[in-house]
């Protein structure tokens, strides 16, 4: 047992059948106090006082707490978990019926918001990249590759030590394989030492000297992306080794490196959605469900080494995923909507239900020309349809796509988004150039405010008070809320605000 925790025994089960006044005698005690405080004001004559800390709202079951049972005002160090592709909704089930054991453990010790609000557009990359800044992206440039691209100058959580670069931290992000190109294992201990491993390896994707090594040699070699190729058995026994295999990573990393701030991507749900394997609307479904506890296993191998009493966590997902029945084809959108704009002007990156279009035309063209092609692909996206329905809800261009937080975005630049049940492909793999066809899957990338891009998170730790079920937060309140229990400064960058009205020290 990790120190700092108490010995608890666990149970998690269905509320049992009641009558509607035991249901509903602690709304109603509370309506009753509210009404009798205000009456009181009034006749004292002065207004109500301003309402206090969130009420705690029990949670549907019977859960006992993995927190010790005082916590400290402040944090020493904090865990970042994220389960990208996992449903909000699937996980408040799996937390009461006692599929995720492990995270309604963590979730009877501190607070689980209603819902979390993501960030426009609800990317999953770009999402987790906004989580760990506490800001909006301001995105430049285009990848050549199926993916959007972030350039932020703001800092993530990891760095708010005031110094010059990131100190005392890990990451682990699931693009590849340690040490490889883009590795995705971020470590700078204390003493600022670090170096790059990999080729093409992102600054944010750094790692001491050996690291990849010393991991291979203590866990053995991570075991490859499942294939695509692969059958439905296959493809989910390799899926559930390579969780396995980052599970015991990060554990070994917190363990012997002793980062201050942690940040962990499991990328088990994500791969099998997009290998079709979990697109279906039912939560027992055998497969979902099974991922989904092997998922909480993860975090049980995780929190097995982390003393809950000094450690300030954060389970969750940033955004949902939507289910499509058909794909839009945007170079055949173009092509038939507006004709007299080359092929090889228009460069599209599109990720689930968003994309970015720019026109880049030769410096010489007059500006008639390059205003026709701009209203002609404006025209042609406005009028987009997937059969009998209209696949885009919203275009954005110019200032409207800056203003979405687009940086340097010119008259030339759009920004569009599908209407829910479509997805956004820039061509058409079979090679027939259709215009749509239909396909089912699930995506990300739709407009922040539909209820099934919401995100999910779970926070509890020292200085956060256990108020059990609250109401929704904005994604970007999660990393300067983490800040402020560690005590960190706040980069002015942040645009979220520290929950100090959950803390302790409120």
């Amino acid at each position: 047992m990790p120190e700092g925790l108490r010995p608890v025994i666990v149970s998690v089960e269905d509320e049992p059948a009641s009558s509607w006044f035991s249901r509903s005698w602690p709304a109603v005690l509370m309506v009753a106090a509210v009404l009798i405080g205000l009456a009181l004001s009034t006749l004292a004559g002065r207004a109500p006082a301003p309402p206090p800390a969130p009420t705690p709202a029990p949670w549907p079951g019977t859960v006992s707490t993995v927190m010790p049972a005082a916590n400290a005002l402040t944090s020493r160090r904090a865990l970042l978990i994220l389960l990208p592709g996992a449903r909000p909704d699937y996980l408040h089930t799996y937390i009461t019926d006692g599929t995720m054991h492990n995270l309604a453990l963590l979730a009877a010790g501190g607070v689980v918001p209603e819902y979390v609000t993501p960030v426009e557009p609800a990317v999953t990359n770009l999402n987790l990249e906004c989580l760990v800044r506490g800001s909006r992206p301001r995105l430049s440039g285009l990848f050549s590759g199926a993916e959007l691209p972030a350039l932020f100058t703001a800092p993530a959580v990891w760095a708010w030590d005031g110094q010059s670069g990131p100190a005392d931290a890990a990451l682990f992000w699931p693009d590849t394989e340690p040490g490889g190109a883009g590795a995705d294992i971020f470590v700078t201990l204390a003493d600022g030492s670090s170096a790059v491993e990999g080729p093409d390896a992102q600054p944010l994707h750094t790692s001491p000297a050996g690291l990849a090594l010393a991991l291979t040699d203590a866990l053995g070699q991570p075991p490859a992306l499942p294939s695509p190729s692969a059958s439905g058995g296959d493809f989910v026994e390799r899926l559930y080794r390579r969780l396995d295999w980052q599970a015991r990573a990060a554990a070994w990393v917190w363990s012997s490196d002793s980062p201050r701030t942690m940040v962990i991507v499991f990328d088990a749900l994500a791969l099998a959605a997009e290998a079709g394997l979990l697109h279906g609307e039912d939560a027992y479904d055998p497969l979902t469900r099974a991922v989904y506890r092997r998922l909480d296993g993860a975090l049980g191998t995780l929190f097995s080494v982390v003393d809950m009493a000094q450690t300030a966590t954060a389970v969750g997902t940033t955004n949902g995923l939507l289910s499509y029945q058909r794909v839009l084809n945007l170079e055949a959108v173009l092509r038939d909507g507006a004709p007299a704009v080359p092929p090889d002007a228009v460069r599209i990156v599109a990720a689930g239900g968003t994309a970015f279009l720019s026109i880049h035309l030769p410096a010489d063209s007059a500006p008639a020309v390059q205003t026709a092609y701009v209203e002609g692909v404006q025209k042609a996206l406005e009028g987009a349809a997937a059969g009998d329905q209209p696949a885009l809800r919203r275009v954005a261009a110019g200032d409207a796509a800056r203003q979405m937080g687009w940086a340097d975005a010119g008259a030339g630049d759009f920004w569009v988004q599908a209407a829910p049940g479509v997805v956004l492909r820039a061509g058409d793999p079979s090679g027939e150039h259709r215009a749509w066809w239909e396909e089912a899957g699930v995506a990300d990338g739709y407009a922040s405010d539909l209820p099934e891009m919401r995100g999910f998170f779970v926070l509890a730790g020292p200085g956060i008070t256990p108020y059990g079920l609250v109401g929704p937060i904005s994604l970007l309140d999660i990393a300067p809320t983490l800040g402020a229990l560690l005590q960190m400064p706040i980069p002015d960058s942040v645009q979220g605000r520290p929950l100090r009205e959950w803390m302790n020290a409120n």
